[in-house]
């Protein structure tokens, strides 16, 4: 994959610690989660990476609004979801960052340091560019992923689809400061079902948003190639 520019590799990476504990039968079981808020901004404004915040956070509703949350089954003594630490970067994003050195993965064991994707196998035991751990739609995800943040597109975030029915959300600038551009669809073929065209065209008529489809452009699913689906 890619590597982006020696000024923007954070040096130390950032510490990341897996969302769950193992076993591991698939990438797909590697989210991780970021506790530091800096490793945070740092993964929003360098690498456009911003992740989902599913902590809680405290804020005094004043006793009304208490009354009003425990009436309504929400969580009591003024905490309220969403929108604090810690960070949930998902499996594709952990392996993407990986892959650029971004990130260490502090293993489950509390010694081991996984750097790059090759370092994970050898964790886990398993063979390099092992296809039973790297599922061919995961590495699709991964390969698109990369080529977002690649050239030409540096300047593009990406961001968790939400109800959106996509792989991934598109961003000309940070999330906060605008709507996403494009639902992203990673495939690992370059072929779509017509009816799943139809459908995600629909979503992005109704959403102003592009629609783009992306497949790994060679077999080992390193290199990206997108194109426009409508």
């Amino acid at each position: 994959m890619e590597q982006p520019p020696a000024t923007l590799n954070p040096a130390p990476a950032i510490r990341v610690v897996p969302a769950r504990a193992p076993p591991y039968r698939a990438a797909a079981d590697l989210g991780g989660l970021v506790w530091d808020p800096r490793a945070v901004l740092t993964l929003r404004s360098t690498w456009r990476v911003p992740g989902t915040l599913i902590g809680t956070v405290r804020r005094d509703r004043g006793k009304a609004g208490k009354g009003a949350a425990a009436a309504a089954g929400e969580m009591g003594d003024g905490m309220l979801p969403d929108g604090g630490l810690p960070l949930y970067l998902g499996p594709a994003e952990v392996v993407y960052l990986l892959s650029q050195g971004a990130i260490t993965l502090a293993w489950h064991d509390g010694t081991t340091e996984i750097s790059s994707p090759a370092s994970l196998l050898a964790a886990l035991a398993l063979p390099q560019n092992s296809r039973n751990f790297f599922a061919p739609s995961f590495r699709a995800e991964v390969a698109v992923l990369s080529s977002l943040h690649g050239e030409p597109l540096r300047e593009m975030y990406t961001a968790h689809p939400g109800g959106y029915g996509c792989t991934m959300l598109a961003y000309q600038d940070d999330p906060m400061t605008c709507h996403a551009a494009a639902t992203v669809h990673a495939v690992a073929e370059p072929s779509v079902d017509l009816r799943e065209w139809v459908a995600a065209a629909r979503v992005g008529s109704a959403t102003q948003k592009r629609v783009v489809y992306g497949a790994p452009a060679g077999g080992d699913g390193e290199v990206g190639d997108l194109w426009t689906g409508w």
